[in-house]
This record gives C-alpha cells, sequence and structure tokens, in this order.
C-alpha cells in the first residue's frame, strides 16, 4: 500500500507542476457552466479532496478487502479525472498525463492481485 501512497503523491506533485505552469493561460475552448461544474466535481472527489476525506476514508477500513476496495475506488476515480483532464490539454501535457494513466490502470491490477492473494489465505 506504500508504493500506492506514494506513487499517488508524486501524480498530485506533477499535476500541480502543470497546474502552476498554466495558471495564467487562457483556455483554448469555452466550456459550458455545466461542464465546468463537472471538473469542479472531479476536483472535490476523494482522490483531491482534502486530507480529512482521506483520514474519514482510512478510519472506515477495518480489514485489507476494505483498504483494498477503497483504493480500488480511488485508482478508478483518478483515471476518470485524469482522462478528462488530458481531453483539454495540450499535446506536451498528453503525454505525461497518458503515462500517470497507465500507471493508475497498474495500479488497479495490483489490487486485484493483492485482494486475490488476500482471499485464498
Amino acid at each position: 500500500f506504500q508504493y500506492l501512497a506514494d506513487s499517488e503523491r508524486e501524480h498530485i506533485n506533477i499535476f500541480h507542476n502543470m497546474l502552476d505552469a498554466v495558471e495564467n493561460i487562457q483556455p483554448l475552448y469555452t466550456y459550458t457552466e455545466e461542464y465546468d461544474i463537472y471538473l469542479k466535481s472531479l476536483v472535490d472527489s476523494a482522490v483531491f479532496g482534502n486530507e480529512q476525506k482521506a483520514r474519514d476514508a482510512a478510519s472506515k477500513v477495518n480489514d485489507t478487502d476494505s483498504a483494498i476496495q477503497i483504493a480500488l475506488a480511488a485508482e478508478k476515480e483518478s483515471i476518470l479525472f485524469y482522462s478528462v483532464i488530458q481531453e483539454v490539454s495540450k499535446r506536451s501535457e498528453k503525454v505525461i498525463i497518458a503515462k500517470i494513466i497507465d500507471e493508475e490502470k497498474s495500479h488497479i491490477i495490483q489490487l486485484l492481485k493483492l485482494r486475490k492473494t488476500q482471499r485464498r489465505s
């Protein structure tokens, strides 16, 4: 689990660096208010939420299986978020985001393998 947590921190740092780099650039497209609300809801999700949300999720963990379930949900939310961000990003950023998405997918595979191993024991 520590590897996955460290990897997520790295992804967040990469994303924040991308945001800092484009902070004053005007968007290439005009988005509807509904799309803006959708993006905000993704940002406010558990993946990019505050530390209290993470603590609340962790407090619900009472065994390995529930920890894996929470981690799987976070990985899926991450993929959704990065996929949407990738759609509106510059070409140079799309490559970075694609790598992050691939890593998130590999995390899901690792978690599924771990869950399968845990259920056998």
